[in-house]
């Protein structure tokens, strides 16, 4: 689990976990000062977030967190800042309807792609990996639409 604390005009994460034999092992490490924090993964890192953590088995302080393996509170987290922003950037669709399309994208596609409707409406240079352009083309392709479709606007 992660905690984020601003310290002398620098950010820090801090984290600890727990190896076979319950060994508390800690850790931290620098963030950059924007807002959002972005993670390799394109999605925003936020205090509380807890990923996975691969080690040494013979020396578990030698360690790596794995930021594309978010537990499932992380990952509901995800998904509900995607519904959110659905509903921030379409104020003209139901609460279902954003939680409707937010599940969908979820399911089929799977967590990182939630990232499409947290970040679309920001422009492809202020976010390359999830923007404006990544969430047309999500909401667009023919498969997926018809889900959206089917599941979320039909009903």
């Amino acid at each position: 689990c992660l905690l984020i604390v601003q310290d002398a005009g620098h950010r820090m994460a801090y984290y600890g976990f727990n190896s076979p034999g319950n060994m508390r092992v800690y850790g931290k490490f620098s963030v950059t000062n924007a807002d959002p924090i972005i993670l390799p993964s394109g999605m925003p890192l936020s205090d509380g977030d807890t990923f996975g953590v691969l080690y040494s088995p013979d020396d578990p302080q030698i360690h790596l967190v794995d930021f594309a393996e978010p537990d499932s509170a992380t990952q509901y987290k995800y998904l509900q800042q995607a519904v959110l922003a659905e509903q921030a950037a379409h104020p003209d669709k139901t609460a279902r309807q954003c939680s409707c399309l937010a599940s969908t994208v979820f399911e089929e596609a799977g967590w990182q792609a939630l990232g499409n409707l947290i970040f679309q409406q920001k422009a492809p240079e202020d976010s390359p990996k999830f923007n404006a352009d990544s969430y047309q083309r999500l909401i667009r392709d023919d498969v997926f639409s018809a889900k959206i479709k089917a599941r979320c606007w039909d009903q």
